[in-house]
Formats: structure tokens, C-alpha cells, sequence
């Protein structure tokens, strides 16, 4: 009985004890206790209701988006086929592949790699950390991670049966030769051989002494499509992005509303274009170096991505502007980007200065395809948008990209749809316009 006691004396103790601690905590640090219990309450809500078939792996996002062939006449052309998905039968060839060994190659080999004939050139819509990379494949050696502080965009692999493929950078031009085993591209080649697998004429040239662009010499010739249109609630974000804590405030300036935890994170939504806004100064950077940094950024966000709740089906990563520290992320369509000027469909990732980030995104969004009668679009050679820019007169080192893309436009006979257009998006600086816009001005 004395022990029995003393035992229940002793937990009696523990229990004040702990409790005075607790209590000393709270009275000291306030906004640090209820950080914690803030982190922990988001936890449980931006996940448990989010199912798991909906959730998105690196390989859904970080994918390459895009697959040329140069032919044995050294001819270019993008393969594009709508009812069969060559770019994951793509994938799926790749995923078999292992790596024996990997080795830097001459700068000076670029050029020679990239326009090797009878290959196939696999396209990222921005760089990737060599890192991130090896998800693609089946197994890397060793020494693969003495590589991973560099970014690649291009994959480059012969056709038929080979134990080498190049692993690029075309911004910086460096060059990567891979020993491989087990790669086949007789998939690839049949649905590239079949009736509706299109070939667009498509060149990798140099705008300018730094810039190397795909462009389209032929011109091109591509469907409109049209979706319906979706629109969420700011509710749904209020929660899963700041949780369901009481202490929420929420508050109206200029039109906008914003919400608040009170203590590291702000949810505004910008009611003209129902865009939103998400800021959180609560995120600790512990990096090693900048590739570590860019690598663990590209898997918090897609851990943020997957925390919305949002349908990324057709999602990509799509652009990464180190200057801005801005990572945008897309839908794509046989291929080619999705562009609003509104910003619609669109998640940008930015990381601010000291701990924080930023999240940019629109209630609105892309549901399913609908049928339409519109005709294609003929669109002319890029070097004719080149000459169009140079007489508005903007300086050709002053164009740093031209991509085809599909801009996003307002279905006229009902609001619920959709149209999508294909149209280039020439980048000047770090702005991105619609060839079509410069096109009214040239001729006004």
C-alpha cells in the first residue's frame, strides 16, 4: 500500500510539474505555442480530407512535356499524337532504362549531341536538378550524385536499341554522357509511325549570342479547344491552407478580403479577377547550397500542390525564373503550356526573402474538354514573329524565349466555357507576351 502511495504521489507531481511548464511556455512565448499548434491543426487539414488517388508524385509534375525527333536527313519535327500519349509511352521506355555511369562532356559537344541524326530529344519546359531527374529512371550508380548540383532540360537518346544517351542543359550548353542498359524505343516508334501522330517542322536555333529557342520555320497549323470552366470557393482554401482555428480574422481593404491567423499567414482574395493570394513567413530555409535549395523547393511545392485539393490532372511544371525566385507550375495540351494574361490556371511559387513563401492561384480553372466547331489556327514561322518584334522595335537580345502555347479566352455565347487558342508567347525581359497583341499594335 506505501508503494501504491507513492507512486500516486510521485504522478500527482510529474502531472503539476509539466503542467507549470506548459503553462511557463505559453506565458513567454505565445506566438511560438500557438505557431505549433497552428502547424498541426493544417497538417490535419490539408490532408485527411484530400484522397489519395487525387494526389500527385514528382513524376506527374516534374515531366517532361515535349518530344522531337531529328530524322536521318538531319530534318527536326515535334511528335504530337492526341489519341495516343507518346510522351508517356515515352516515359515508360525511360523508366526501364539503367544508368551504368555518367560523365561531363566539352561544352563545345553540344551543338554535335543535339542535332545527332536518327534521335530522339526529350524536352523539359524549364531546368530540372539532375536530382529530381533520376526519378525517371530505373536505377543510377554511385557517382550520380556527384552530378546533382547541376539542372538539365533535354534528354537525348539515339532510336532503336543503345547503351548511350546525352543528358543537356541548352542554356548553359553543358553536356552529359550516360552508359545505360535496356533501352528500347521500338514503343516509341510505333505510335510515332501510326496515321495520327502529326510531325511539326521545328528547329533548335540561336536568337542570340546566349539563347538558344525552339522555333517552328514551317509555321504551324493546330486545333482550338474548349473546356468548361470551374470555380472554386474561398472557403475551401481558408481551410486547408490556414486551417479551422477560431482565431481567423478576417478584414475587407480596397475590395479585396483577407484572412489571417494571426501569426505567420495571410490568405487575400483579389475579388475583381477572384484571384488569390497566400503568404506564409512561417517556412525555415536550412539549405546546404542553391542546387539543395531549388531540389527541396520543387518537393514543398508540390507538397503545397497536393495540400489545395485542386484537380492537377494535366498540371506541369512550366517555368522557373531564379532572378524572381518564381516557379510557375500550368495545365498543358498536346504538349503545349496553357496561358491566361489573368493569371487563371496558373500556381506561382514564390520565395521571399529571410523564411516565407508565396503562393499565387485563381478560384478558376479547367474541368473537362466540350465539343466545338472551330476551325485551326494557322500560325506563321517564328522567324516571321522575330521580324514583327523588330519592327515594333524591340532588340533582338532582348527577346530571351518564344514558346507556342495555348491563351486562354472567353467563350463568347456562354460564360461557362472556355475557348483554348493556340497563339506564341515571345519573352522579352522577364515579361512574356502574346505575338498577337504586339501584332494589333504593329498594325495600328
Amino acid at each position: 500500500m506505501k508503494i501504491k502511495a507513492w507512486i500516486l504521489h510521485l504522478g500527482v507531481v510529474l502531472t503539476l510539474l509539466i503542467s507549470i511548464v506548459f503553462s511557463w511556455l505559453i506565458w513567454v512565448n505565445p506566438t511560438g505555442f500557438e505557431q505549433i499548434r497552428q502547424r498541426q491543426e493544417n497538417k490535419s487539414t490539408t490532408n485527411d480530407n484530400i484522397p489519395e488517388e487525387a494526389k500527385k508524385s514528382l513524376d506527374d509534375i516534374y515531366t517532361p512535356t515535349s518530344l522531337m525527333y531529328t530524322k536521318a536527313t538531319g530534318k527536326k519535327v515535334q511528335l504530337i499524337n492526341t489519341k495516343y500519349d507518346i510522351l508517356q509511352t515515352t516515359k515508360a521506355t525511360m523508366n526501364k532504362v539503367r544508368i551504368i555511369s555518367i560523365h561531363q562532356q566539352n561544352k563545345a559537344q553540344f551543338d554535335d549531341v543535339i542535332n545527332m541524326k536518327q534521335s530522339y530529344i526529350l524536352n523539359y519546359s524549364d531546368v530540372v536538378p539532375l536530382k529530381l531527374v533520376k526519378i525517371l529512371f530505373k536505377q543510377v550508380p554511385n557517382n550520380y550524385k556527384n552530378f546533382e548540383k547541376f539542372t538539365i532540360n533535354q534528354i537525348i537518346f539515339p532510336a532503336g536499341k543503345s547503351n548511350i544517351i546525352y543528358i543537356g542543359n541548352s542554356k548553359t550548353k553543358e553536356i552529359f554522357e550516360v552508359k545505360v542498359k535496356y533501352l528500347n524505343t521500338s514503343n516509341i516508334e510505333q505510335i510515332a509511325a501510326k496515321k495520327n501522330t502529326r510531325e511539326l517542322a521545328i528547329n533548335f536555333e540561336k536568337i542570340n549570342d546566349n539563347q538558344y529557342i525552339w522555333t517552328y520555320p514551317e509555321g504551324v497549323k493546330l486545333p482550338q479547344y474548349s473546356y468548361l470552366l470551374t470555380k472554386d470557393t474561398i472557403g475551401n482554401f481558408t481551410n486547408k491552407l490556414l486551417g479551422t482555428s477560431t482565431s481567423i480574422s478576417t478584414k475587407e481593404k480596397d475590395g479585396d478580403i483577407i484572412y489571417s491567423d494571426g501569426a505567420n499567414q495571410r490568405l487575400t482574395l483579389k475579388n475583381k479577377l477572384k484571384n488569390v493570394e497566400y503568404v506564409n513567413y512561417g517556412i525555415k530555409q536550412t539549405f546546404k547550397n542553391e542546387s539543395d535549395n531549388f531540389n527541396q523547393i520543387l518537393r514543398r511545392n508540390l507538397n503545397q500542390l497536393n495540400s489545395l485539393g485542386v484537380s492537377l490532372d494535366d498540371v506541369r511544371y512550366s517555368t522557373y525564373n531564379p532572378k524572381k525566385k518564381e516557379i510557375d507550375y500550368r495545365g498543358y495540351i498536346s504538349g503545349f503550356p496553357i496561358v491566361s494574361d489573368k493569371g487563371y490556371g496558373d500556381y506561382r511559387f514564390t520565395t521571399l526573402n529571410g523564411n516565407g513563401e508565396k503562393i499565387n492561384f485563381s478560384l478558376y480553372s479547367l474541368q473537362v474538354p466540350v465539343p466545338n466547331n472551330n476551325s485551326n489556327v494557322e500560325l506563321p514561322s517564328t522567324n516571321e514573329v522575330l521580324e514583327l518584334f523588330e519592327k515594333m522595335g524591340v532588340q533582338k537580345n532582348k527577346i530571351k524565349e518564344i514558346k507556342l502555347a495555348y491563351a486562354w479566352h472567353k467563350n463568347l455565347s456562354n460564360n461557362q466555357v472556355v475557348d483554348l487558342k493556340p497563339t506564341y508567347y515571345v519573352k522579352i525581359g522577364d515579361t512574356w507576351m502574346d505575338y498577337q497583341s504586339g501584332k494589333q499594335e504593329n498594325q495600328e
